[in-house]
């Protein structure tokens, strides 16, 4: 590499590591430096390196045990994807990390020929459940869509602002940089100036804003909703819009049809909505249409075959559509790429319990490193289910003193046998809104309710 070159990118990474799109990770930072300057320095760190002298892992760190660097770059893949649509948009060297390596690559773009022709978005945003990053990702879109006005300076300014406000990951982020992007897209919408874009943004931006206000989770959901339909109103070929009103249906609303439907829109748009592809499985699953959930999955797969978290998901469909096997053939295939991936694990577990490999599925229960509520649940029913009230009793009573949870006590007393209580506790469930209910058709553990009329009118009710 020539002097100059070399030069020019050590400034082209003083200037993005300077950037609002990195100054709020020193994790990237520290990861994007340290590939960089290997690669000037003709090195192709291997990732056991990189665990050790980027992250502080010990010398024992097996990447198939911690996935800590290949998460990482699959994140500094993101951003600089990101920086390089806003901040770095007129950078004459760009940093590109090639998947699969740790070595960087160095373009340098030809210079334009006339005023550039806008090429149609692709943007992929990140799963829905991963709260503020899902606005991120729409924001990146901007600039690249074929727009039906010329951008307002004040239009860039609040999507530019928005963007240094949710680009950090949500572990280090903060509601209040939520809700100071809330607030800014408000004010960029009641403006002259607000496009359909701003709209779809700012809905996307209430429905990360619902994650951290459970209280005002309701409201949240229904300004989104209202957001949604005023960008779809301006620009109906705007396939965020479209993946925020499904999402607003469906989280907020429960209506899984109209839901399907905007989903369907959104990958329709733009193929490479991954995240649609899965909130779209999950909705298929619901209303028992397993095939096309397990076929929406192996779509999201295509895309982003780094996310482990799309095979887990296909194990908990097979779950649900009865097919055991499958299900722990799934979850082998995760964890053969992923050894320890808690997630396929308890869907293990799961699904062994419903084989009658009941001791089996306790160990694995038991030898889970994290005990979030839901695998906590598992266990709860698991020892109701083998008669050891005391223990279940107890183990209810800690995940309950964290936080009331109705579905909770539904799958206590499935597991005790009790049929009426399950019945009144569901009904209780679905009228408190807790969204577990919509899976109530689905799960093996109420098999004993199934046939009674009582939970049939209940699924009718939830329109199911």
């Amino acid at each position: 590499m020539g002097d100059v070159l070399h030069d020019a990118v050590k400034e082209a990474l003083e200037r993005a590591l300077r950037s609002p799109s990195f100054s709020q990770s020193e994790r990237q930072r520290n990861l994007l430096r340290y590939l960089v300057e290997s690669t000037l320095n003709g090195k192709v760190p291997k990732e056991t390196v990189v665990g050790v002298e980027v992250y502080g892992r010990g010398a024992d760190f097996d990447p198939k045990q911690d996935s800590i660097v290949r998460v990482e770059a699959s994140r500094l893949r993101q951003r600089l994807a990101a920086y390089y649509m806003a901040e770095g948009r007129d950078e004459k060297v760009r940093i590109e990390l090639p998947r699969g390596s740790y070595r960087c690559e160095f373009i340098t773009p030809p210079a334009p020929q006339g005023l550039p022709r806008p090429e149609p978005p692709r943007r992929r945003n990140l799963l829905f459940s991963v709260a503020g990053l899902a606005l991120l990702v729409a924001l990146l879109g901007y600039g690249l869509s074929n727009r039906k006005a010329p951008e307002r300076p004040e239009e860039v300014a609040a999507y530019l602002e928005a963007h240094r406000l949710l680009h950090v990951p949500v572990d280090e982020g903060a509601p209040g940089r939520v809700r100071q992007a809330v607030g800014l897209l408000e004010h960029a919408a009641r403006q002259d100036y607000a496009s359909p874009r701003i709209h779809s943004a700012l809905a996307e931006a209430y429905l990360s804003l619902a994650d951290y206000e459970p209280a005002r989770t309701a409201e949240r959901n229904s300004l989104a909703e209202a957001e949604a339909r005023k960008a779809i109103a301006g620009d109906d070929t705007l396939d965020d819009a479209h993946h925020t009103l499904g999402a607003a249906l469906f989280f907020g609303k429960w209506e899984l049809q109209g839901a399907l439907s905007e989903f369907n829109r959104a990958v329709t748009l733009n193929p490479r909505r991954a995240p649609t592809q899965r909130l779209r499985a999950d909705v298929l699953c619901i209303l028992g249409r397993f095939g096309e959930a397990v076929d929406a999955l192996e779509k999201a797969q295509l895309l982003q075959p780094e996310q482990v978290e799309i095979g887990a998901e296909r194990a908990l469909v097979f779950y649900h559509w009865r097919r055991y096997d499958q299900a722990l053939a799934e979850a082998g295939r995760v964890l053969s790429m992923q050894p320890g991936f808690v997630p396929a694990r308890w869907f293990r577990a799961i699904a062994l319990q419903q084989q009658g490999r009941k001791a089996e599925a306790e160990q694995e229960l038991r030898s889970l490193p994290e005990r979030p509520r839901r695998y906590r649940i598992a266990m709860v029913h698991l020892l109701a289910s083998t008669g050891r009230e005391a223990e279940a009793q107890a183990l209810a009573a800690q995940v309950e003193a964290a936080e009331p949870y109705p579905y909770l006590h539904v799958i206590l007393e499935a597991g005790r046998g009790n049929r009426a209580e399950t019945l009144r506790l569901l009904k209780e469930a679905a009228a408190r809104r807790d969204i577990n209910v919509l899976y109530a058709r689905l799960d093996p553990r109420l098999d004993l309710v199934r046939d009674s009329p009582e939970f049939q009118a209940l699924l009718k009710g939830l329109g199911l």
